[in-house]
């Protein structure tokens, strides 16, 4: 893909420090239909939107397309010299973050065990025992020790065994590396028994509305795992939608939420001084100022800004020989982006309680997050968290469970912004927990290190503790840790 070099950041005004996928204030659209233009502008600078494609962006020598989707619309799509909405061209590295998705889709279905597992479990190792130390996850990540031993498309029509034995010196350190990374595809053969565009034909495409497009395949018929896919703008930035909507095409879910939220977070740092790309997922890169970006090279991009409901994605020259990150990566994160960073809009919550005590969480994003402005009916001096013991306490925090207490029974609104995701510390036994803005089912809680006790979630009432399967807004919740670690509640569905 090439060096990207630094650019300024500071125009942004926010900061995103999530990469996992929100849920969407619209309905997940169906991926394999042709996409819809969002008719009203009005929401946002559009004006501005106008003036960088056409008056800034269109003068980069190189670029060839731009397209910004914004909650599953096209608000702007703009071709340049001489291309066109249905030029296909070959998206480079981008073909990685496809890689990383069918690899995911097999290990959802069952076909790849796991990413966890040593790669003489997927390849044939013709002795090279060391494959025994290197993981699916070392080479989805890029730090499975391997140097890049062939250049382009040498590493297609590799075989196997001459893939394998490349030149290593053990894994854990990141290093791009084009052949190592085709490998992805010799272990989805191996475990599939299809070659990558076979899989895809039928796990994948169809429901991203590609039809059987070309893809560069070498050695029995597998695809370049690196590069070499070819598509249209269009086709190629489905890819960032799917991921916005959670793995959602339509109705039906396509790739699981926690395939997603495994490529999407920090799995190693870049350590090579690419600046503002310091994060690597699985195949996908990790900016410091936030979402997560499919890279090509000469300037092929798919970014994805979940907190913004943004997708953007990128066509360009690729005989270019000057440096085009530089300036397109700045276009849509200083000069896009912040058009798109929208007040968020305040929504009300009723809360119910009882006379007596109540167990209370925090609904919503409030500006006064203490208890005798949300409950004015509420008795002084009588919020409690609990920690090693009960505290007294003055304001509320999300994810945080409280004992409070009121003389009569009633309700109280609150006004504030709505909470999408939550992750809370737990400690060892018991703690005391609240949920988000929506209800959420216990089994949908992200447990990634399975320390929450099965049967220990209980609400309360006058009639006393129960068991309960859901964790509602505006209340709080017993559950009981075998470990100390992190949760967290989100609005994904699954």
């Amino acid at each position: 893909m090439g060096r990207v070099n630094t650019f300024n950041m500071k125009s942004i005004n926010y900061i995103l420090v999530s990469v996992l996928t929100i849920n969407l204030g619209y309905s997940q659209i169906d991926l394999s239909m042709e996409w819809e233009f969002q008719e009203d502008l009005s929401y946002f600078d559009s004006e501005a939107l106008n003036y960088i494609v056409n008056d800034e962006i269109s003068q980069l020598e190189f670029i060839n397309g731009i397209i910004v989707i914004h909650q599953g619309e096209i608000v702007s799509e703009q071709y340049y010299n001489g291309s066109s909405v249905d030029q296909v061209f070959n998206i480079w590295s981008v073909t990685k973050s496809f890689t990383s998705t069918l690899i995911g889709q097999a290990i959802d279905q069952g076909l790849i065990d796991s990413q966890s597992q040593a790669l003489d479990n997927f390849l044939p190792t013709y002795g090279a025992t060391y494959l025994q130390s290197v993981t699916l996850n070392d080479l989805l990540s890029m730090s499975s020790g391997y140097f890049d031993s062939f250049g382009y498309p040498a590493w297609v029509f590799a075989t196997t065994q001459q893939l394998v034995w490349m030149p290593y010196i053990g894994p854990g350190t990141f290093f791009y590396n084009n052949s190592a990374c085709h490998l992805n595809s010799h272990i989805l053969y191996e475990g599939t028994g299809m070659t990558p565009k076979e899989f895809a034909n039928i796990n994948l495409f169809p429901y991203l509305g590609i039809n059987d497009p070309d893809w560069l395949s070498g050695y029995n018929g597998i695809n370049d795992g690196s590069a070499s896919l070819i598509l249209r703008l269009r086709e190629m930035v489905k890819l960032g939608q799917l991921y916005l909507q959670d793995g959602y095409s339509g109705n039906l879910q396509i790739l699981s939420s926690e395939w997603i939220r495994e490529a999407t977070s920090f799995k190693v740092s870049t350590n090579i001084n690419w600046n503002d790309l310091d994060g690597y997922g699985y195949l996908w890169w990790l900016p410091d100022y936030g979402g997560y970006l499919a890279i090509g090279y000469a300037g092929q991009f798919i970014a994805i800004i979940p907190e913004l409901e943004l997708v953007m994605g990128t066509h360009s020259l690729d005989t270019y020989v000057g440096d085009p990150y530089t300036p397109l990566l700045g276009f849509m994160y200083n000069s896009i982006v912040p058009l798109f960073d929208l007040p968020d809009s305040n929504i009300n919550h009723e809360s119910d309680y009882y006379a007596d005590w109540n167990l209370v969480g925090l609904p919503l994003d409030v500006e006064d997050a203490t208890y005798n402005t949300l409950f004015p009916e509420s008795i002084d001096g009588t919020l409690y968290s609990f920690s090693d013991g009960y505290n007294s306490e003055i304001n509320l925090t999300h994810g945080k469970g409280y004992w409070l207490r009121f003389i009569e029974e009633g309700s109280t609104t609150i006004t504030g912004v709505s909470i999408n995701e939550v992750t809370i510390s737990l400690s060892e036994g018991w703690n005391l927990i609240s949920g988000i803005s929506t209800s959420i089912n216990i089994s949908d809680v992200y447990d990634p290190d399975w320390i929450i006790i099965p049967g220990t979630f209980y609400g309360f009432s006058p009639d006393g503790y129960s068991n309960t399967e859901m964790i509602e807004p505006g209340k709080s919740y017993w559950v009981k840790s075998i470990n100390d670690g992190t949760i967290t509640i989100s609005n994904f569905q699954d």
